[in-house]
């Protein structure tokens, strides 16, 4: 199923759109994603069990991927999966953390018990 890594920089992220415009907007639109990561840094301490999990996962995938942001001044992606004629956009681990760490919320939310 996973045919091969592949590094690549991709040229479509929303920071590649701004960078076309202004050096500002590039610096606001990582102003607000820290922000955001801030927010959810906010959750993780305030919640509990498997929620505190998922929001962890999240805030360490949001982190790898500003790391890379600041250090690389992109954010490489190397993994690509192929499965006969179907094609799934290349990603990187910190992706994976976000992904799952929301699908874990989302599952959470869906089939936890009514807490009054």
């Amino acid at each position: 199923m996973l045919q091969h890594l592949l590094l690549t920089v991709p040229n479509h992220s929303l920071f590649l759109i701004f960078e076309r415009l202004k050096p500002v907007y590039n610096h606001s639109l990582r102003g607000i994603i820290e922000i955001i990561i801030i927010f959810v840094f906010n959750f993780a301490i305030k919640s509990h069990g498997i929620e505190r999990y998922s929001f962890m996962m999240i805030l360490g995938g949001s982190l790898g991927n500003i790391f890379d942001r600041l250090y690389y001044f992109a954010v490489p992606d190397f993994i690509d999966i192929h499965f006969n004629n179907f094609h799934w956009f290349t990603f990187n681990v910190a992706d994976i953390f976000i992904t799952v760490g929301v699908i874990i919320l989302i599952c959470n939310e869906i089939f936890k018990k009514n807490e009054v």
